[in-house]
């Protein structure tokens, strides 16, 4: 019992904001699965970052410019016949690359669906594709569920930065860690946490990696120790200004997922009971009278009708 109390006052550190946004990443995430049940769900590739050196400094950093690019065109303009895979349930699909956006088709504007790659180039008037585009991509899942099947397809498409919903990775470490430092830049640029998913192509399974913040930092310190990453030092481009931060303290500037999730856990339960509820909001009561001891007198001063 103690314990549960104790919990709920670990809680109570965490304003409404942290709370709120706990609650709409795992909206999130439960969104991204129905629209990947549904064949709803597109994967866009992004190429992996670049080893550079600062010559004037001689610290070597990784780049993202590529990620930054893309997110910085989508919030822009928007993108113009993007290149993008369709994740179709347990069917192999290639991504063209090991990490990448997960993007929902319903904020896009499809532009070609090929049950193939479609060897695409260009854009607006001057984009070229080859074959007839399919009229769906629910013409696509029944056409490759039924038996003609090809492990690599191609949908264009035209999107914003709304159309962005999540990453996704491969199940390795080093491509995971890879879409942990993709999830940080993004976060900066577009004020929203993108959830990390792991995509198996071989099985066409998509799991959410529900990683902890000690979980993304054990993940990177141990590609870095084991020489899969050269340095924790990122840089990135936008317009061109080039931006940096060190991903391990970033990340350690992060609410601990594990900790709220366990608290909520403890909650529900003491909501079941009763018990443990009353006294944890009769505690919670007590440290915020400790915190501003005007609020009792306040409170006993106003009548209903006030």
């Amino acid at each position: 019992l103690d314990n549960c109390i104790v919990k709920v006052i670990v809680m109570d550190s965490y304003d409404e904001k942290n709370l709120l946004n706990i609650e709409n990443d795992r909206n999130e995430e439960n969104n991204i699965m129905n629209l990947f049940e549904k064949g709803e769900l597109l994967a866009r590739g992004m190429e992996p970052a670049i080893l550079n050196k600062d010559y004037r400094t001689g610290k070597i950093y990784y780049d993202y410019s590529g990620v930054s690019g893309e997110l910085n065109e989508a919030k822009a303009n928007g993108k113009d016949t993007a290149s993008t895979s369709l994740l179709i349930l347990g069917n192999r699909m290639n991504t063209y690359k090991a990490n990448g956006f997960l993007i929902d088709s319903n904020k896009t504007d499809i532009v070609h669906i090929s049950l193939t790659d479609s060897g695409s180039f260009g854009g607006g008037n001057d984009f070229h594709a080859s074959g007839e585009s399919l009229s769906s991509l629910q013409e696509l899942v029944e056409t490759s569920n039924s038996g003609d099947y090809n492990p690599m397809n191609e949908i264009n498409v035209n999107m914003r930065a709304e159309a962005y919903r999540g990453i996704f990775t491969s199940t390795s470490k080093y491509n995971v860690a890879q879409g942990i430092i993709m999830q940080k830049i993004a976060e900066r640029m577009l004020q929203r946490k993108l959830p990390i998913f792991q995509y198996d192509s071989m099985h066409g399974k998509l799991t959410d990696s529900q990683l902890s913040k000690e979980d993304k930092i054990s993940i990177i310190k141990q590609c870095i120790e084991e020489q899969k990453l050269r340095t924790n030092e990122i840089q990135y481009e936008i317009d061109g200004q080039m931006f940096g931060f060190d991903i391990l303290e970033e990340l350690g500037k992060e609410n601990n997922q594990s900790i709220l999730d366990s608290v909520e856990e403890t909650i529900e339960k003491g909501t079941r009971t009763g018990k443990v509820n009353e006294q944890a909001q009769a505690m919670k009561a007590r440290q915020q009278e400790k915190m501003n001891p005007d609020i009792e007198k306040d409170n006993s001063n106003k009548s209903l009708d006030d």
